[in-house]
């Protein structure tokens, strides 16, 4: 579809180094205000646009990332308030982002560029070749995204009339991406809590050190004062040596990194207070150790993260649940920058098999729709034209060998899905069916001849070296069964007559079975708690007694301890609620030593972390799926089976003896609040009027009901 930027040609600076910062400008004239002013910009990689002095937005790191070579996301602002009859003058300051980081995998690689245009009543100003660019006035002369930036204060912040001393034409490029424009609709970036320090010190170095308390993505507001000239360092981390210098814990050897610093911001004083605002590089941290001398006026940090807002809630008498679900929350929050990242400290990358493995608890909990549907652009945009995928999206060069498996694919089946089983609406399913169909052959085609797949990763995450206990081939066969299942279960929601894709998911199903299922025993060949639970939860003709034994002496042999990976993570739930084993899962979140949730927090955790081990990211998401079961089970509430847009809930708890009271509230349309007294426990249930409620009274248990108005009163009580 045409757009007013269709007319409009890329631009960039012409004599530009790879990391500072070029500003944009453009004068123009107006005898009278418009009834009409509407502003459409896209910059590669990260732009900020000033009107008459003014930022036209708080939005923050657009344009929006994606794969530049298939879709361009632009922004549209109203900037009729910031404009004014006589001279007017538009400025854009524009980094590198993900467009021209430093990182050979990326062949789109290239310097700053701008793309934009003003729609008034009677005319558009577009960028060509009219616009004049600077970087000598530019306050950011250094910025790589996961790097840092510097600031110089002497350059200030002023954006108004710079005049054009030291400004060039610009040059038009000539490399420009070829990418479908798209409008970007999803939550913008914004900035959020402010966090004052809890504890300030001074570390082995010298340097003063600053715990906010929390950890979080984004930066420091600031505000200090010096020595004009003087350079002050800022570093960024998530934990702390007993000495008070930072740990990144293997982190800042990371390849993206080589010959830059990481996690690092740079101030040059001006010699007045200073109050530098950086815009081209957010940081994993919570802590910050600052170098050099200068006196701190304000420092806070600054959480920043797209504004998906939280839709439920949890609260129960165990506090360590309560800090998984408020760590999985913050963890969630860190990586929504418009792909659902990994974490906002190494990478920053979208792994799909993390977003695999909590996209139904972010959906559950989070008004996420809107930021998913943008990002699914990006996941059809990666798949290949054999119909493979990468394991990053947006891919940035990551080939589809570099590091990726049925658990990171496996997205084009489990979000689109998902996110129609969660809202109802067929079109996500209905677009991204080409994409599974494709897909789905690709895996197909890759099948060896004794009947089975086997990628690259299978169980990732598991152990103390991430090595999966679970042999490659069990776990990209039987993921690919159930996504064969699922395309079944597409076409019939579609209409869709197609037989075929009955006959592949018998062949599938029935070759895997005969060799990893011993009828004799009715146990999983591979005595795995992974193999076990992908079983149970994959097959089609109920439980067998030995699959239920094999399962619950897994999870006693290692004392109600994980033994798996993340895919393991993502079925063992489940697969022990099938069994009736809601106490083994209580038990195995509760747990205690290694591996469990209990030791991060010990450790004084604050997000989720990404190894059980504690040597990596502390912030990733990708082991928050039991929050799901928090909600499910511990409160109560989930979405029937095979019904979509929670429109039909089973009330269904599960109340550990440990547990004195739960409340929740699942996307404001029903809420529950239960409590024990004595041997009774009073559950409150209310709920919105086009819900309707299917309630399975625990075994174990007598219930007695009253119903008043859509506000249920449940006494249950022990046999």
């Amino acid at each position: 579809m045409k757009t007013m930027l269709s007319l409009a040609k890329f631009i960039e600076f012409p004599n530009i180094d790879n990391f500072s910062a070029p500003i944009f400008k453009k004068q123009f004239s107006l005898k009278e205000l418009p009834q009409n002013a509407k502003l459409s910009v896209c910059a590669l990689g990260l732009g900020y646009v000033y009107l008459n002095g003014s930022p036209i937005t708080s939005d923050l790191f657009t344009a929006p990332v994606s794969d530049y070579s298939k879709t361009l996301w632009y922004n549209v602002y109203d900037v009729k308030r910031f404009l004014k009859v006589g001279e007017n003058e538009l400025c854009v300051i524009v980094g590198n982002g993900f467009y021209g980081w430093d990182y050979a995998y990326a062949d789109f690689k290239g310097t700053p560029k701008l793309l934009l245009a003003l729609s008034l009543d009677q005319e558009t100003i577009f960028t060509d070749e009219s616009w004049l660019a600077g970087i000598n006035d530019s306050p950011v002369i250094y910025n790589e995204l996961r790097s840092g930036e510097t600031y110089d204060c002497s350059r200030g912040e002023n954006f108004r009339l710079f005049g054009t001393k030291d400004y060039l034409p610009v040059k038009l490029s000539k490399n420009s991406p070829k990418g479908t424009l798209r409008e970007c609709l999803c939550q913008p970036i914004r900035e959020f809590e402010h966090f004052a320090p809890v504890k300030t010190f001074i570390n082995r170095d010298g340097n003063t050190v600053f715990d906010f308390g929390q950890n979080v993505s984004g930066y420091l507001d600031i505000t200090l004062a010096g020595k004009a000239g003087d350079l002050i360092t800022i570093r960024h981390g998530e934990h702390i040596f007993e000495d008070g210098t930072l740990d990144h814990r293997g982190m800042n050897k990371h390849p993206f990194h080589r010959g830059h610093e990481f996690q690092t911001n740079k101030i040059i004083l001006s010699g007045n207070a200073d109050s530098p605002v950086f815009r081209f590089a957010y940081h994993g941290f919570r802590y910050a150790e600052i170098e050099g001398e200068c006196e701190i006026i304000k420092i806070n940090s600054v959480f920043v993260h797209q504004a998906v807002d939280k839709i439920s809630t949890f609260y129960c008498s165990n506090e360590l649940l309560n800090k998984i679900s408020n760590c999985s929350d913050i963890s969630v929050w860190s990586n929504m920058f418009y792909s659902l990242t990994d974490c906002p400290t190494r990478e920053k990358l979208g792994w799909a098999n993390d977003a695999v493995a909590s996209a139904e608890q972010i959906l559950m909990n989070f008004d996420s729709a809107p930021f998913f549907e943008k990002w699914l652009i990006d996941v059809f945009d990666s798949v290949t034209q054999d119909g493979n995928l990468p394991p990053i999206i947006p891919a940035w060069g990551w080939t589809t060998e570099n590091y990726t498996g049925v658990l990171c694919t496996g997205i084009i089946f489990e979000l689109p899905f998902a996110m129609y089983q969660s809202n109802g609406n067929k079109e996500y399913i209905r677009a991204a069916y080409p994409y599974m169909k494709r897909h789905l052959d690709w895996l197909l085609s890759n099948f060896t001849s004794d009947g089975l797949l086997s990628i690259k990763l299978g169980d990732w995450g598991g152990g103390d070296d991430f090595v999966s206990f679970t042999p490659v081939k069990f776990v990209d066969t039987a993921l690919t069964i159930k996504y064969a299942k699922l395309i079944t279960k597409v076409e019939e929601i579609l209409g869709i007559i197609n037989p075929l894709s009955q006959e592949i998911y018998h062949k599938i199903y029935n070759r895997f079975f005969s060799l990893f299922y011993d009828k004799k025993n009715e146990k999983c060949t591979v005595d795995t708690q992974t193999a076990v639970s992908m079983m149970i939860c994959i097959k089609n003709d109920g439980i067998s007694e030995g699959l239920i034994r094999q399962l619950t002496e897994l999870v006693l042999k290692k004392d109600n301890h994980l033994d798996c990976g993340m895919v393991g993570l993502q079925y063992l739930i489940p697969a022990l609620d099938m069994i009736g084993r809601n106490d083994l899962v209580y038990k195995i979140i509760t747990a205690t030593g290694y591996p469990s949730y209990s030791l991060w927090m010990e450790d004084g955790a604050t997000t989720l972390y990404e190894a059980w081990n504690m040597k990596q990211s502390a912030n990733h998401h990708m082991n928050s799926s039991v929050v799901s079961w928090f909600m499910k089970k511990l409160v109560g509430i989930s979405q029937k089976i095979d019904t979509v847009g929670y429109k039909t809930l089973v009330i269904s708890p599960y109340f550990p003896d440990e547990l004195n009271f739960c409340e929740g509230n699942l996307r404001g349309t029903a809420t529950a609040k239960w409590e024990r007294n004595g041997k009774d426990i009073r559950y409150v249930l209310t709920h919105t009027k086009d819900v309707n409620i299917e309630i399975i009274v625990p075994d174990g248990y007598l219930v007695n009901s009253s119903i008043n108005d859509g506000k249920y009163e449940l006494i249950f009580t022990k046999k």
